[in-house]
């Protein structure tokens, strides 16, 4: 649990392997939609599994919205946050030891354009409120040119 004060860094899973992945899903980058592709039976333990999963899921958009607020996809009886898959998918960089933080503030937005890295500091000092008036743009420049 993440709080304003004390805040624990819990580092995320790592996600399974890029290759799988494609394997899995595809990553609509404008809409942030991530959508289960037809699997091969490989990835099943039955055939009735991967008859039954394809039939169900191929073609449509994967995950549910977790009560934390963000979409999570299972894969392989796993659960993942989907603006991480989101990400390595997109760029094949596992984000392993930096976040993924929403620009907007909406923990289901996942375009990609909506998608940034961040620090555990600059999530928490996003997160905690600080104020508007004392809030500023990581990267961005505050001063005057001269």
């Amino acid at each position: 649990m993440w709080s304003c004060t004390g805040a624990i860094q819990v580092m995320p899973r790592p996600l399974p392997h890029i290759d799988y992945l494609r394997e899995c899903l595809s990553y609509d980058q404008s809409t942030g939609d991530l959508i289960w592709k037809p699997r091969p039976e490989s990835h099943f333990k039955t055939v009735g599994a991967f008859k039954t999963s394809n039939t169900k899921h191929s073609g449509k958009v994967a995950g549910l919205i977790s009560s934390g607020g963000y979409m999570r996809v299972v894969i392989s009886q796993v659960s993942y946050s989907s603006h991480r898959l989101a990400w390595f998918l997109a760029t094949g960089e596992e984000p392993s030891d930096i976040f993924i933080y929403h620009k907007n503030g909406i923990k289901t937005d996942n375009r990609f354009i909506n998608l940034r890295l961040a620090t555990h500091q600059e999530k928490m000092w996003n997160r905690c409120g600080v104020s508007a008036a004392s809030k500023k743009v990581f990267g961005e420049f505050s001063g005057s040119a001269k």
